[in-house]
């Protein structure tokens, strides 16, 4: 099988990450790649990512290799001033070459035929043999001089790719953003990529490349550090779970556990309007309520009585309950039995809320702090006309035996 040839550029624009992503995405695909850089790429590179790529030829293309973790026989590099260098002729020229980034002065050089250097030079030969010829400008505003120019070689048949990332695959990060133009280059070089999700594809990994990592889950070999990455940004939990779930079960078998879990929805009553929920009640509407300690404790003794493991405390946030009060709901739990574990979801919430709406600001983890009964008194008088229509299991607040 003929190895496909690559010329890369990176010349002194800014965005030399679409230059490396390329460069690594190339030579993954298994094909030959010849690495250039001018100037003020290097200069780039060092600037951006502490890339400090100097010396003889020789000593560069070394470090090259290094980098991308490949040998002289994948990668070789030539000096920006090497007209002597075999791409440099239309007979020895590579099948498709790029040019990312690309500054507005190598962009004009092109469009004008300089072959000053020896990128200039290869990209002249692209041209005159019809061969692919991948721009990406990196450039903002841009004036008419460089619109000229990109029509000029667009006229030419070369590929116009600027570095315009798009958002309707949902990028959580820059390196999400540089792969998206990166595939849009790959895209028209023909090099397969799962770099980002199509339009119109579900959003996560695509069905080859899943495949192709479900296949080593399967075969219980280790996936590298590329498809690890993937898992990691994409959203498809729906097929990580079924991967994980693969795993699991070579490793432990079909064995599984479980825990007994009571909830204990202390209120409805809260501050937020999810729109999704429909627990949630204003203070002053049919159904809203409010558990005391005694209810909390006697629905924490039924769950123990009938082999619960675990109780889960979570509810509304409610705009006037203290902070106390969690303290003395967690209390309240663990004196029922200390081998209840405690999921209280609602505890971080109710610290946050309550440093918005109290100055200073609470600080719970405080041993100095001493609870505020004072305004635990003052939340059960507001609200104890409220619940006297409602039946025992929505109460008023009111601390039982606790109040000084």
């Amino acid at each position: 099988m003929r190895i496909r040839r690559f010329t890369l550029a990176i010349t002194g624009a800014s965005g030399a990450l679409y230059g490396l992503r390329t460069a690594e995405e190339i030579l993954k695909s298994g094909a030959h790649l010849t690495l250039l850089v001018t100037r003020a790429g290097f200069a780039v590179l060092k600037e951006e990512c502490s890339l400090d790529w100097h010396g003889s030829p020789a000593e560069i293309g070394a470090r090259m290799c290094s980098h991308f973790n490949v040998d002289q026989a994948k990668l070789a590099y030539h000096a920006e001033d090497d007209l002597y260098a075999p791409i440099a002729s239309g007979s020895a020229a590579a099948n498709t070459m790029i040019v990312a980034p690309c500054s507005m002065g190598s962009l004009s050089r092109i469009a004008g035929g300089n072959s000053g250097n020896l990128i200039e030079r290869c990209a002249d030969v692209m041209l005159k043999e019809k061969k692919p010829l991948i721009l990406v400008p990196r450039e903002t505003p841009l004036n008419e001089i460089h619109l000229e120019n990109m029509l000029k070689l667009a006229r030419m048949d070369a590929a116009i790719i600027p570095a315009m990332p798009a958002f309707y695959h949902h990028p959580r990060s820059v390196n999400d953003m540089v792969d998206f133009v990166v595939g849009r280059v790959l895209d028209m070089a023909g090099i397969e990529h799962s770099l980002f999700c199509r339009w119109g594809g579900r959003k996560g990994m695509t069905d080859d490349y899943h495949a192709a990592i479900a296949e080593k889950v399967r075969d219980n070999r280790r996936i590298d550090d590329d498809e690890a990455l993937f898992l990691f940004q994409h959203h498809d939990l729906l097929t990580i779970g079924e991967l994980a779930a693969m795993a699991n079960e070579r490793k432990n078998s079909r064995k599984v556990f479980f825990n007994v879990n009571r909830h204990i929805n202390h209120t409805n009553i809260c501050v937020n309007r999810c729109k999704f929920c429909a627990f949630v009640r204003a203070a002053d509407q049919p159904g809203a309520y409010l558990y005391d300690l005694d209810e909390i404790r006697n629905r924490a003794t039924e769950a123990l009585q009938q082999g619960a493991t675990e109780i889960h405390i979570v509810g509304g946030l409610h705009p006037d309950l203290p902070f106390d009060f969690y303290l003395e709901m967690l209390r309240t739990v663990r004196e029922v039995s200390p081998s209840l574990h405690i999921k209280h979801s609602q505890l971080w919430r109710s610290i946050i809320w309550q440093s918005f709406a109290t100055a200073p600001s609470v600080r719970p983890w405080s041993s100095s702090r001493r609870p505020d009964w004072a305004r635990c008194r003052a939340v059960e008088q507001r609200y104890s006309a409220k619940a006297s229509g409602n039946s025992s299991a929505r109460k008023k607040f009111r601390a039982k035996g606790g109040l000084p």
